[in-house]
């Protein structure tokens, strides 16, 4: 039998899953390392075909069946190159892709380091098969089949994808990537998937392959920040009829989507039902963690403390690995598979943790103390278990012991004094009103990569309030002069003011020891929100807020300046 092989070079440990339980709020899962692979037009000559998307890698020729890998791929860093053999001939090429697609996982969630190598094979190895299968062999009538798979696979494969791009780019150059590179190379990609999607032929509704490709589509919507057309494909493809499995990730899908459109209502409506109805489903710890976010950016605080009381016997009961309190499948308690256990795990971790978060919002300081010591304990005990979430990490090291830090040294004491000196770019008006303050810690270019919306909120927010009522200070940490002039930042610091309106108070914290941040214990670089109550003390205190916290920030304002008179 006639056979074309590709090398596969697997260069990384592990690789994200869109399905994974979400880390911390504003924070970007950790991208996977890079994971390079040879792949081209078979050696033979194939008939023509409709045009199709390329393989998401620069084309190389594969190696004849039998022969060593090129030397290129001999010479790049990692494990040996892998040989996978893939058949030339029409019928056993469209059952090695059949057979190869059963045995891929919809999920990687717990999966060993191997099984994800493994993982990252098959998933390269149908890439290149589907690709040349359908250029190939455009008559087979297992086509439907072969692009549906393609772009599930090609779906599954983004982040390694669009990882190697960026490191390529940066090996090649010396510099990382500009964003506007990664916008186009971003479209490239959606562009594939599509391509993928749209080589199938049409069949009779309802149509299961279609309602598998209409996922894809809306997870590429997703992924390309159109929400509202995501939503709308999610929910063709339940009607086309989705597998038990890939309906319930279609509705965690619906959710996600919009919450992240800022539809925050209707993202807890969603999650609402899909808890009510499914108890069962293995994306119930990720729809648990979605409504807590609801909450959150929606600024409702009690109501985010009785989420998390409420589901505190599911959470506990899934990460010890026991029955779900009052779930029963088959006639029998419902213990979750073990996978899924690790998944209420990093959820359940983190209950205590937010338990203090929201206490600490409403201005229950020792609440908030209790409950992140009872985090920073559980989350020991964990490590002593060998089950600490990687998630957990982020919590202990960059959220937890900073807020009990602010808690015990500065919360209900009088705010230390923001004195810039002749390094104010613009001070605050004298009043004998005394404001409730936001304070701001946010380095300019933190500020233009990564918080611009979050100033644009408090900007819209001074102009909301009347002046006696609030007044917004932003501090930035000065960058070493022998690294940019002073001049200059202050020319980018003014830009970003005008553009985004913000007509508060700003200047730098200039020197080594910077002394408005060290005051308020806040590390260069880092973004920090702190509130001042009226009678000037710290009153609260927020880690790495983006723009999605409008709403909880809104809160704690009205808080802190009391009912209306």
């Amino acid at each position: 039998m006639r056979t074309i092989s590709i090398c596969v070079i697997i260069l990384a440990s592990a690789c994200t899953d869109c399905s994974s339980p979400p880390a911390t709020e504003g924070e970007a899962p950790a991208p996977a390392r890079r994971a390079s692979l040879a792949q081209g037009e078979p050696a033979h000559a194939a008939p023509a075909a409709p045009a199709l998307p390329p393989t998401p890698a620069d084309p190389a020729p594969p190696a004849a069946a039998g022969e060593p890998a090129p030397a290129a791929n001999a010479a790049a860093p990692g494990p040996v190159p892998i040989q996978v053999q893939i058949p030339g001939e029409e019928g056993p090429l469209t059952e090695w892709i059949l057979e190869r697609a059963a045995k891929v996982p919809e999920t990687i969630s717990g999966l060993s380091r191997e099984r994800q190598q493994e993982l990252h094979v098959d998933v390269d190895g149908l890439i290149f098969a589907c690709n040349h299968h359908l250029k190939a062999y455009p008559a087979n009538e297992r086509r439907a089949e072969v692009a549906t798979i393609f772009a599930e696979v090609l779906s599954m494969n983004r982040s390694r994808h669009l990882n190697q791009v960026f490191n390529e780019y940066k090996e090649a150059t010396g510099n990382s990537i500009p964003i506007e590179e990664q916008i186009l190379a971003k479209e490239d990609f959606v562009n594939r998937v599509f391509g993928a999607i749209d080589a199938a032929p049409k069949r009779p509704s309802p149509d299961p392959l279609l309602a598998r490709r209409l996922l894809v589509r809306g997870e590429t919507l997703q992924f390309s920040n159109q929400y509202r057309e995501a939503v709308e494909c999610y929910r063709k493809a339940i009607a086309e009829g989705l597998s038990a499995a890939r309906e319930e990730r279609a509705y965690y899908a619906i959710a996600d989507a919009q919450r992240l459109g800022s539809d925050y209502s209707e993202a807890r409506k969603t999650a609402q039902e899909f808890l009510a109805r499914r108890s069962t489903s293995r994306h119930r710890p990720e729809m648990i963690y979605l409504e807590h976010q609801t909450y959150r950016f929606d600024g409702l605080i009690e109501e985010g403390i009785a989420h998390w009381l409420r589901y505190r016997s599911e959470l506990e009961a899934g990460a010890a690995g026991k029955a779900l309190p009052g779930v029963v499948l088959d006639g029998k308690p419902f213990v979750p598979p073990d996978d899924v256990c690790a998944r209420y795990r990093s959820v359940a971790q983190r209950l205590h943790f937010y338990l203090g978060f929201y206490a600490f919002a409403k201005g229950d300081f020792e609440g908030a103390k209790g409950a992140l010591h009872k985090f920073l304990g559980a989350a020991e005990e964990a490590v002593g278990a060998k089950q600490r979430a990687p998630e957990t990490n982020v919590y202990v090291e960059f959220q937890a012991l900073p807020y009990l830090a602010t808690l015990d040294g500065l919360c209900g004491n009088e705010a230390p004094a923001v004195d810039l000196g002749d390094k104010w770019l613009r001070q605050a008006e004298e009043s004998p009103a005394q404001p409730v303050r936001l304070l701001l810690f946010c380095g300019v270019h933190e500020a233009k990569a990564r918080h611009e919306r979050l100033v644009e909120a408090l900007a819209k927010m001074s102009t909301e309030f009347e002046a006696e009522d609030l007044s917004i200070t932003w501090v930035a940490g000065a960058r070493d002069e022998r690294r940019q002039p002073l001049e200059e930042q202050a020319a980018e610091f003014r830009a970003i003011v005008e553009k985004v309106g913000f007509d508060g108070a700003f200047g730098f914290d200039v020197g080594q020891e910077k002394q408005t941040y060290n005051a308020y214990m806040v590390n260069e670089g880092t973004t920090n929100l702190f509130a001042i109550d009226r009678e000037g003390k710290v009153a609260w205190h927020v880690i790495d807020p983006m723009h999605w916290d409008e709403k909880l920030i809104r809160a704690v304002i009205q808080r802190l300046q009391g009912p209306s008179p």
